[in-house]
């Protein structure tokens, strides 16, 4: 991420910019009514309180390694995909 510093020098999180930009764009998504789908590579599940906000039916998780009982549980308002 070192090269992202000149850009996201403001931000003490270094992965806040990521989640702020990725955040923006599910919004729009979610505004517009689209369903968004989203794969997921290992475990994604420390990250759940960013999506608990969207309305059920807007985004949809490919899960990798997570559980997917522990994830619904979770994450009650998304739809997984694998990891079953």
């Amino acid at each position: 991420m070192d090269h992202l510093k000149p850009i996201v020098n403001y931000y003490t999180d270094e992965y806040g910019y990521i989640r702020l930009k990725l955040k923006e764009l599910l919004d729009a998504y979610a505004e517009k009514g689209m369903n968004i789908r989203i794969f997921t590579e290992g475990s994604i599940l420390r990250f759940a309180e960013y999506f608990k906000d969207y309305p059920k039916g807007t985004l949809t998780f490919h899960i990798e390694q997570d559980d997917p009982f522990a994830f619904r549980e979770a994450l009650p308002n998304v739809a997984i995909m694998g990891g079953m």
